[in-house]
């Protein structure tokens, strides 16, 4: 399977940068006893962190894949930031209508309806349609895979293959004091998800099948299993980073999705004061800025880096030559 990631001697393989677009409102409303209507940010997610993001990948020349929330797009003060990612050559993919971490417990015709609002609100507003997917919090199952199959979607990026997923749900419940609804990490079952690009299964999105979709997972540790991506980072610190990339390059990996969320690059001064229960936060914004471009030069220095779908068409490309 690794030969079609191979496409140039010199590099190790092939990489996506993602950011999950999780806005204000919907980070506030995680928490118990915050009623998420009473909430009047002055300011949105696309106007403190994401221009941060597009500088960055405007100074180290990457194209990267934001994930977006529709509901955001009803917010006229998000347009502007959401024409730059578009204008800057950037791939906007739905992350679905309103960012229900209950998704896959959602009856069909409610979840259906959450994936079809994005790519109705987003196509009439900026003449996009998506080709990607992402469930909130990673929470994927056969109902969700099968009808973004049946829609044609080019690639789905909902598995996260990780040894954590009980543990973090329990963090969140018990100890962020998230909703009981809210808190999510994806499945257990996903520790034995494969770490490079593959097509689902048609009775388990966690095996390798014969669906057409490409699963693009999210990356983990390999062997470990342990996320390092950004939001863990500002957490633990850089070192994480860099054992994790270490892992990868010394077991020769050719396929990388590194994953940021939009809020853990702004700092205790530009976020509103009711996500700060959020790990990492506290931290500076001039070193969270300098840590991820510091992961992100690193990541360029050993993979070709494209965006999720030309990803994807790279690897039908590869399989079909």
């Amino acid at each position: 399977m690794d030969q079609i990631f191979y496409t140039n001697p010199l590099r190790h393989g092939l990489a996506t940068i993602q950011i999950d677009c999780d806005p204000f409102w919907f980070i506030a409303g995680a928490y118990k006893n915050l009623k998420i209507d009473s909430y009047n940010f002055s300011k949105t997610i696309y106007q403190e962190a994401i221009p941060l993001y597009l500088e960055l990948f405007n100074k180290l020349k990457i194209k990267a894949t934001f994930f977006i929330i529709g509901k955001d797009i009803h917010d006229g003060r998000n347009h502007p930031c959401i024409e730059k990612i578009i204008r800057d050559g950037h791939e906007i993919a739905n992350h679905t209508y309103e960012h229900r971490t209950d998704l896959k417990n959602l009856p069909s015709k409610d979840l259906m309806e959450q994936i079809d609002l994005f790519e109705k609100i987003l196509l009439d507003n900026f003449g996009v349609k998506c080709v990607g997917f992402k469930c909130p919090a990673y929470g994927i199952n056969l109902k969700i895979i099968n009808y973004l199959e049946h829609k044609g979607y080019l690639y789905d990026s909902s598995v996260c293959p990780n040894v954590l997923a009980n543990f973090i749900k329990n963090f969140q419940l018990y100890v962020l004091k998230y909703k009981r609804d809210v808190a999510e990490f994806g499945s257990s079952k996903s520790i034995f998800a494969p770490l490079n690009p593959y097509h689902p299964n048609y009775t388990d999105v966690y095996k390798r099948g014969s669906l057409k979709i490409w699963e693009l997972p999210v990356s983990t540790m390999p062997t470990l299993r342990i996320p390092f991506h950004f939001s863990f980072i500002n957490i633990f610190g850089l070192p994480l980073f860099y054992f994790g990339f270490w892992l990868y390059k010394f077991m020769k990996k050719k396929y990388l999705n590194y994953a940021f969320h939009a809020v853990d690059i702004l700092d205790t001064n530009s976020s509103p004061l009711v996500i700060h229960n959020r790990p990492g936060l506290k931290k500076s914004q001039k070193l969270k800025i300098k840590h991820a471009e510091t992961i992100l030069s690193t990541i360029k220095e050993d993979y070709i880096i494209y965006k999720s779908c030309d990803l994807a068409k790279q690897l039908i490309q590869n399989k079909n030559a």
